[in-house]
């Protein structure tokens, strides 16, 4: 606009008599013209000027604030992701390590879990053995008394006189 302000005489000049030369003092009038219109328009121009540029000014500094706390975060996250890549070899060793004490101590306890199992195993088998064992020889007593008896009853059947005898025997422990 001010450039618009400025072209004012020079269209005048331009619109002016072209047969004509124009003296120096011709200009003087519009001149001074321009300089009022110019002062007039600075002067109501100025503070809505000056509070363009200050809330310009502060905007700027704004972001430069915050572009300055950003750069300080990103340099904190880089400088951090450094130091977890310079600790890398380290962290990967010590996680290896940890690997395999998890994996020994996992196998001490399968073979100390795997003995006591078998232990368990060995001794309820060894008394599966007993009982089956104890069960047989019931079963074989119990035989060897049952032919016992058959074979005195027959022995008692077929000799009278041992018969007699065996009964007497029985009543005499009877009184």
């Amino acid at each position: 606009m001010i450039y618009l302000l400025m072209l004012i005489p020079a269209i005048t000049f331009a619109a002016g008599n072209s047969g004509h030369h124009g003296s120096v003092t011709d200009l003087i009038a519009p001149v001074v013209n321009v300089a009022i219109l110019m002062g007039v328009i600075i002067w109501k121009a100025k503070t809505p000027i000056s509070e363009g540029f200050k809330e310009s000014s502060k905007t700027i500094a704004d972001t430069i604030d915050r572009a300055a706390s950003k750069a300080k975060e990103a340099k904190m996250m880089m400088d951090t992701q450094k130091q977890k890549l310079a600790n890398l070899d380290k962290e990967i060793s010590e996680i290896k390590k940890r690997a395999e004490n998890e994996v020994e101590t996992f196998k001490q306890e399968e073979r100390k879990d795997f003995e006591n199992r078998s232990q368990k195993l060995k001794e309820h088998s060894v008394q599966k053995v007993e009982a089956e064992k104890k069960q047989a020889i019931e079963k074989l007593n119990n035989s060897l008394l049952d032919a016992v008896i058959l074979n005195t009853k027959k022995k008692l059947k077929s000799d009278k006189s041992l018969s007699q005898k065996a009964s007497d025997q029985i009543l005499k422990g009877l009184r």
